[in-house]
């Protein structure tokens, strides 16, 4: 799917087990060695093993260099949207999701990047936050409240 719409890309969302949160020390020097720059990362402590989720522009080369290290992973497309920040944005965007019946079962901020969304229907997720009125232009100012 090409998402067909500015200020929304399909990135690759590259999930790793780790045995605790140092090992990100390992898998980030690995990507790095790979020139596979990581746009954001998500990381929360839980019991072993932990799921670290790293955003990358080439999930295949990301999952190789991984796995040539001895450490699996596992890719798939993810929506990165830019949008406004300001009150209920979050709101309006998760209630569209919602409407349209979309399943995310993944959702981060990444930085300047955008809200990271792991879905069921990326197709829908698009149309979703489309629908929000909420994207906001890469590179325009951010919106007053």
């Amino acid at each position: 799917m090409q998402p067909d719409v500015e200020g929304i890309e399909l990135l690759w969302d590259v999930a790793v087990e780790l045995h605790d949160a140092a090992g990100l020390a390992a898998v980030a020097d690995v990507l790095a060695r790979a020139g596979i720059n990581v746009d954001s990362v998500c990381l929360v402590r839980g019991p072993a093993p932990l799921t670290c989720h790293l955003l990358a522009a080439d999930g295949a080369n990301a999952a190789d260099a991984l796995a040539r290290a001895g450490t699996p992973a596992s890719t798939r497309e993810v929506l990165v949207c830019v949008l406004q920040n300001r009150p209920g944005t979050l709101a309006a965007v998760s209630a569209a999701l919602n409407v349209a019946g979309v399943t995310v079962d993944l959702l981060y901020q990444a930085t300047d990047r955008g809200l990271v969304i792991g879905a069921d229907d990326l197709a829908a997720a698009r149309d979703a936050v489309v629908a929000s009125g909420r994207l906001a232009a890469r590179a325009g100012p951010t919106l007053p409240p």
